[in-house]
């Protein structure tokens, strides 16, 4: 059984700059002498788009995840009618019959990630009946070559790695150390037990121990 780490906040970040421009900088690479290796290699404009718009949706899956805690196999079936993006509350509202635990999800979505997701809509001339993403069946792989881009270790000198999965437990872990209580995140993760997000889902590496014990009474 894999041992999952989560990504610091920085990690995270440096993910999501390096998804943005890897397929495409992956294209400009020369491939032959003089110019061996180095990302000047010409691309039309309308390859150049694609490959821009296909880092953008799969940063926006790689945020999504996190912001969500939704599965991949769950990821693969939102549709955009799943979505309310207008209004003071967005959320995304999954039935039972696309999510793991078979119960009806009800995820709040933050103000500015729900803006990314309309603008994405847009873009991408998606309808109410699209997918919101397309989910490579090969997404572990595809984010491995994206952590190596951003100089982002898959494996830790622990054994834990970094894979799709990693980014729900990174939510958990994030909630954790924010001081969200842990029945909340527990009802975000959709777990069954509070157990399951204190222990599985929570990465003690993140833990600032010192602040913690800073904050102890003087006796």
């Amino acid at each position: 059984m894999l041992k999952r780490r989560a990504l610091t906040v920085d990690e995270l970040r440096r993910l999501l700059e390096a998804t943005l421009v890897r397929a495409l900088r992956e294209r400009q690479l020369v491939r032959a002498v003089p110019n061996k290796g180095k990302p000047v290699a010409r691309v039309k404009p309308v390859v150049r788009a694609r490959l821009e718009r296909l880092g953008r949706e799969r940063a926006l899956l790689y945020k999504a995840a996190f912001y969500t805690g939704f599965r991949r196999g769950e990821l693969r079936e939102m549709r955009v009618n799943h979505l309310t993006l207008d209004g003071s509350a967005p959320r995304i509202s999954l039935p039972k019959e696309l999510t793991k635990n078979k119960r009806d999800a009800h995820i709040p979505l933050r103000a500015d990630f729900a803006s990314e997701l309309t603008r994405w809509i847009d873009v991408a001339g998606l309808g109410q009946g699209d997918r919101l993403f397309m989910v490579p069946k090969r997404i572990a792989l595809v984010m491995r070559k994206d952590l190596e881009f951003a100089g982002i270790a898959y494996r830790d000198d622990r054994g834990r790695v970094a894979d799709f999965h990693s980014l729900r437990k990174c939510m958990a872990t994030h909630l954790n150390t924010q001081g969200v209580p842990i029945v909340t995140a527990k009802e975000l993760l959709r777990h069954g037990t509070v157990e399951l997000t204190a222990g599985v889902y929570n990465d003690a590496e993140s833990h600032d121990l010192r602040t913690a014990v800073s904050k102890l009474p003087v006796l």
